[in-house]
């Protein structure tokens, strides 16, 4: 299935001045990677805003969900770097990685189109896999968001947006996780907007370093994530 995306002003081609031609582009899929517990906050999105624009966005899972709904139809794949996945990544296709547990290949990474993260810290500080429960631990007051371009290193590509949430005395990390991507859910929305439009995407990048108070570069699981 692809989509039509109008992208570009022609008049250097020799049209009237102003006047605006459509161009179209494809998009042929959308990839949500969505396996831990922040990720699963996003699914209700990518399923309307699918259903809105008759888009296919299909989620990818590493394993199969227990007793929750709207993960019917999620495409189960044990290692989004092997052929029998990396292959089915046509030219046009997109992927949205919102809490997931495995680190993408360069290889991998280049067979989309462009393949971006939202990550539940400001980097670059808390990178890794639990920055909620760091940034609780180390008692900060406020965190935040960061949406990014993947690279094989972990949370440290280009920064395309970040915002504050405020943590106020939080000391539940499920329920901070909540608040973060329910604070991320309409940039979530506006990157898809993005990819279906073709219109220009405006970076914001927050001085992470004002934020927090106890900030580190890098964390990895909490002890009862392991």
């Amino acid at each position: 299935m692809s989509l039509g995306l109008k992208v570009l002003k022609l008049s250097q081609l020799g049209l009237a001045l102003g006047e605006t031609h459509t161009v179209y582009l494809h998009i042929t899929m959308i990839y949500h990677f969505c396996n831990m517990a922040f990720g699963r906050n996003f699914q209700a999105l990518a399923a309307a805003y699918a259903h809105e624009h008759a888009m296919q966005i299909t989620t990818v899972m590493t394993r199969a969900p227990k007793h929750e709904r709207g993960f019917d139809h999620a495409m189960i794949v044990a290692d989004v770097n092997a052929p029998s996945f990396v292959q089915r990544i046509e030219p046009g296709d997109h992927g949205i990685v919102t809490g997931f547990n495995q680190i993408f290949t360069q290889d991998t990474i280049e067979r989309f189109a462009s393949l971006v993260n939202i990550h539940a810290s400001l980097l670059p500080y808390y990178r890794g896999p639990s920055p909620v429960h760091w940034c609780i631990a180390r008692d900060e007051r406020a965190t935040g968001y960061t949406l990014h371009k993947l690279t094989p290193r972990i949370d440290a590509g280009p920064i395309l947006y970040q915002d504050v949430v405020p943590i106020d005395g939080e000391l539940r990390a499920e329920a901070l996780t909540t608040r973060i991507a329910a604070a991320a859910g309409p940039v979530f929305v506006r990157y898809l907007e993005h990819l279906r439009t073709g219109e220009p995407w405006e970076a914001r990048v927050v001085a992470a370093a004002t934020v927090y108070t106890a900030p580190v570069a890098y964390r990895s699981f909490a002890p009862n994530d392991l």
